[in-house]
């Protein structure tokens, strides 16, 4: 199994979120306290597409709940995100599993 033990270390660190458009960068520290049952991630690969080519790329994501920030990175082994996508404005609502 990957060591997470990462996210130690990139809390110390600053990530620069880009959101899209290169004048709306906002430089996010992802320091916060310890790891607690109030400070879980949810993580693991999903694949994302990328808007010059459409095709689509694996990538390793990691949900911080308290923090409200979908992070994502090239692999699970990797340091420095490849960004930030902050859900302060997201509403989770519950899915029903509907038969087709």
């Amino acid at each position: 199994a990957p060591d997470y033990n990462f996210f130690r270390e990139i809390s110390r660190r600053r990530v620069e979120c880009h959101t899209g458009d290169k004048s709306n960068c906002a430089v996010h520290p992802l320091g916060a306290a310890a790891a607690s049952k109030d400070n879980e991630y949810l993580m693991g690969y999903l694949e994302k597409r990328t808007h010059r080519s459409q095709k689509w790329q694996k990538r390793w994501f990691v949900l911080s709940e308290c923090r409200k920030v979908l992070y994502y990175f090239y692999g699970p082994e990797s340091i420095k995100p490849c960004a930030a996508i902050p859900l302060e404005d997201v509403e989770v609502v519950g899915l029903v599993n509907t038969p087709r």
